[in-house]
C-alpha cells in the first residue's frame, strides 16, 4: 500500500515538474525581453521598471490568500485555474502594442503565477522529508534552471528574427500544454469539499516562523530584479549584442552545481554554503559593475549561478522547515512574498537609479541588499541554531 502511494506522489511530482517547467520557460522569456519591448515602445527607464515590477507586484496581492487555498482547497482546479490565468494573460501581451498595455496583463500574469507558484512547489515538496527537503526542492527548481538556461536565448532569438509578437505566440503555445496537463494530474486531495471560507488572521496568510527567511529572500531578490530587469539594456548601453549567453552560463551553472550544493547543505548544514553564496553573490554583482567586455558578464553569470545555487532552494527548505506538514503551504506563499516584493521594490527601484546614475552604479548600489542579509543571517543563526544547521542523520 505504501508503495503505491510512493509512487502516485512520484509520478504527482513528475507531473508537476514538466507543469511548472513550461511556466519557468514563458515567465523567462518575457522577463528577459519585456523591458526591451517597453524600450521599443518609448518608456523611460522609471516606466520600464513599472512594466517590469507589475508581475511581482500582482502576485504578492494574491499571497494573502493563495497560501489559504492551497492548503485548503482542491489542488488540482486550483492549478488548472491558476494556469488558465496565465494564459490569458500571455494572450493579452501577444495583442498588447502599448506600454500601459505591457503593464495590464504582464500584471494580470503575475495575479495567476501567485497562485500558481505557491500550489507548484506545495504538490512537489509534499513528496519529500523533513530531512530530505533542501535535496527535494533542489531537483524541482532544476526545470526552473533548465528554463534559465534556454528560454533566454531562445526569446531573443525569436525577437531578432521576427517581432514580439512571434515571441509572445510561442509563449502562449508554451501554455496551452501546460494547462492541458494540469487537467490529467493526479492529486490525493481530489475528493476535497471545497467549502472554505479565507481568513484575513495574518496567521492564516502568513507563517509566522517563515517571515525572517522570507526577509531574506526578500533582500536577495532586491539585487537579482535588477538583473533580470536591465542586463538586455545595460549590454546594450556597452555595445554587447547577444547577452543571451549571460543567462545560459547562469542556468548551466546552477544547473550543474545546485544538487551538488543542496546535497552538501543536508549534509553538513545550511550555514557553510548560505554564508560564502552570499559573498559570491555580492562579487558577482561588483563585476557586472566593472564590466567592460563580454568576459566580465561571463565571469559574473558564473558567479552569480554559483550563488543562487545555495541561496535558493537554502531559504526555500528554511521556511517550509519551520512549519509542520499542515502548513507548508502558508509556509511556500510567505516565501514567495519575500520574492514578490523584493522583484516589484527592486524592479522599481532599479530603474529609478539607473535613470538618476546609470546602469553600471545600479548593480554597486545592488550589492547592499546583499550585504543586510548576511549581517541579518547571521544574527538569524543565534535565535535559530537547531534550524539552521539540519542536516541528514
Amino acid at each position: 500500500m505504501k508503495s503505491r502511494e510512493s509512487v502516485s506522489k512520484y509520478r504527482s511530482f513528475i507531473m508537476i515538474f514538466i507543469i511548472a517547467f513550461f511556466v519557468y520557460c514563458s515567465n523567462t522569456m518575457i522577463n528577459t525581453t519585456i523591458s526591451k519591448y517597453a524600450d521599443h515602445l518609448g518608456a523611460t527607464s522609471a516606466v520600464v521598471g513599472m512594466v517590469s515590477g507589475s508581475f511581482a507586484m500582482m502576485a504578492l496581492v494574491m499571497r494573502p490568500f493563495s497560501g489559504q487555498a492551497v492548503d485548503n482547497l482542491n489542488k488540482k482546479h486550483l492549478l488548472s485555474i491558476s494556469m488558465s490565468m496565465i494564459l490569458f494573460s500571455t494572450v493579452g501581451l501577444m495583442f498588447s502594442d502599448q506600454v500601459y498595455q505591457l503593464i495590464i496583463f504582464r500584471g494580470l500574469n503575475g495575479f495567476g503565477w501567485g497562485i500558481g507558484s505557491t500550489l507548484c512547489m506545495t504538490i512537489a515538496t509534499n513528496v519529500f522529508p523533513k530531512d530530505k527537503m533542501t535535496t527535494g526542492i533542489g531537483i524541482y527548481t532544476m526545470g526552473q534552471t533548465i528554463a534559465q538556461a534556454t528560454a533566454p536565448s531562445i526569446a531573443l532569438a525569436i525577437v531578432a528574427a521576427n517581432s514580439f509578437n512571434y515571441l509572445y505566440q510561442f509563449n502562449v503555445v508554451l501554455m496551452v500544454v501546460a494547462l492541458i496537463l494540469s487537467f490529467y494530474i493526479k492529486l490525493d486531495d481530489n475528493d476535497k469539499k471545497e467549502k472554505f471560507v479565507f481568513s484575513f488572521d495574518i496567521r492564516k496568510m502568513i507563517a509566522i516562523p517563515a517571515i525572517m527567511p522570507a526577509v531574506l529572500t526578500l533582500c536577495n531578490n532586491l539585487a537579482r530584479s535588477s538583473i533580470t530587469a536591465f542586463l538586455v539594456l545595460y549590454a546594450d548601453s556597452l555595445n554587447i549584442v547577444n547577452i543571451g549567453y549571460y543567462f545560459t552560463i547562469q542556468a548551466l551553472t546552477l544547473l550543474i552545481s545546485r544538487p551538488i550544493v543542496s546535497f552538501l547543505a543536508d549534509r553538513f548544514g545550511i550555514n557553510k554554503i548560505l554564508i560564502p553564496c552570499e559573498i559570491i553573490q555580492m562579487l558577482a554583482l561588483f563585476i557586472l559593475f566593472m564590466a567592460k567586455s563580454s568576459l566580465y558578464f561571463v565571469i559574473a553569470a558564473f558567479l552569480m549561478g554559483l550563488a543562487t545555487a545555495g541561496i535558493q532552494p537554502t531559504l526555500m527548505g528554511l521556511c517550509v522547515n519551520s512549519v509542520p506538514l499542515s502548513q507548508r503551504g502558508i509556509a511556500s506563499n510567505t516565501s514567495y512574498v519575500g520574492t514578490d516584493i523584493g522583484a516589484f521594490i527592486g524592479s522599481n527601484i532599479s530603474g529609478i537609479i539607473a535613470g538618476y546614475f546609470g546602469y553600471r552604479r545600479m548593480y554597486l548600489i545592488a550589492i547592499i541588499p546583499v550585504l543586510l542579509s548576511l549581517v541579518a543571517y547571521l544574527f538569524y543563526i543565534r535565535s535559530h541554531p537547531k534550524l539552521t544547521s539540519i542536516k541528514n542523520s
